[in-house]
């Protein structure tokens, strides 16, 4: 949850690419908190997105979408 916070936090500092190494190693850790992991899903496609790397941001975007209800229609973003 720590490294998800960091990277919440240099996403809005926009330091991107830090976020991503944040979020990225956030997903290595893991989380059983289904909620938790669609917002660092939505965040990481969204810091890929600011980078200029879109196939990835969709990747990471398609995954909130193909989440289980109710988090497939995760629109907002999530202080994590």
């Amino acid at each position: 949850m720590q490294l998800s916070i960091e990277g919440e936090r240099l996403l809005k500092a926009q330091d991107y690419h830090g976020a991503i190494d944040f979020f990225e190693q956030g997903l290595r850790v893991g989380t059983e908190d289904s909620e938790v992991l669609s917002a660092v899903y939505n965040q990481l496609g969204n810091a890929y997105f600011y980078v200029g790397k879109f196939h990835k941001a969709l990747e990471y975007h398609k995954k909130v979408c193909d989440s289980p209800p109710p988090f497939h229609h995760h629109t907002s973003t999530y202080s994590i």
